[in-house]
């Protein structure tokens, strides 16, 4: 086993949930590698940042979505816009690793760095909470 496979693998260990897909091991450009996780969406931290149970629950940072804090002007409203669209929902967590070389790359302050989207849905999140004006996808 290559040191790049063990090392998702013990991501999956360490995070202590089972795996629902180790997909792009050969890190093609159409298919880069992650592993993806099923969850339920618990709880709106804000309009980035989502607790999803998978085994046990886990605070996500959603990618390329930077929404306002809530202290700031649109912050809860983003958070409300967040919590209509997938409050509840069953959801796939993914956790890129294409650029994975260390834990800085997959947790930020505490949190897990992944999309984050409803089964069957071709937009994340992320894209949506964009696409509603509701955050930018870059800083």
């Amino acid at each position: 086993m290559t040191t790049w496979r063990m090392e998702q693998l013990i991501l999956s260990v360490w995070l202590g949930i089972p795996l629902l897909m180790l997909t792009g091991l050969a890190a093609e450009p159409a298919n880069p590698p992650r592993l993806v996780f099923p969850g339920r969406l618990t709880e709106v931290i804000d309009g980035d940042t989502v607790t999803v149970q998978i085994e046990l629950p886990v605070r996500i940072r959603m990618l390329d979505c930077y929404a306002p804090e809530l202290s700031q002007p649109g912050g809860r409203e983003s958070r409300r816009h967040l919590e209509s669209i997938a409050g509840g929902h069953q959801v796939e967590v993914e956790v890129p690793l294409v650029r994975a070389n260390e834990s800085s790359d997959v947790f930020s302050f505490g949190r897990l760095l992944a999309n984050v989207r409803i089964p069957g849905d071709t937009l994340s999140l992320s894209e949506r909470q964009v696409l509603a004006g509701k955050a930018r996808s870059k800083p």
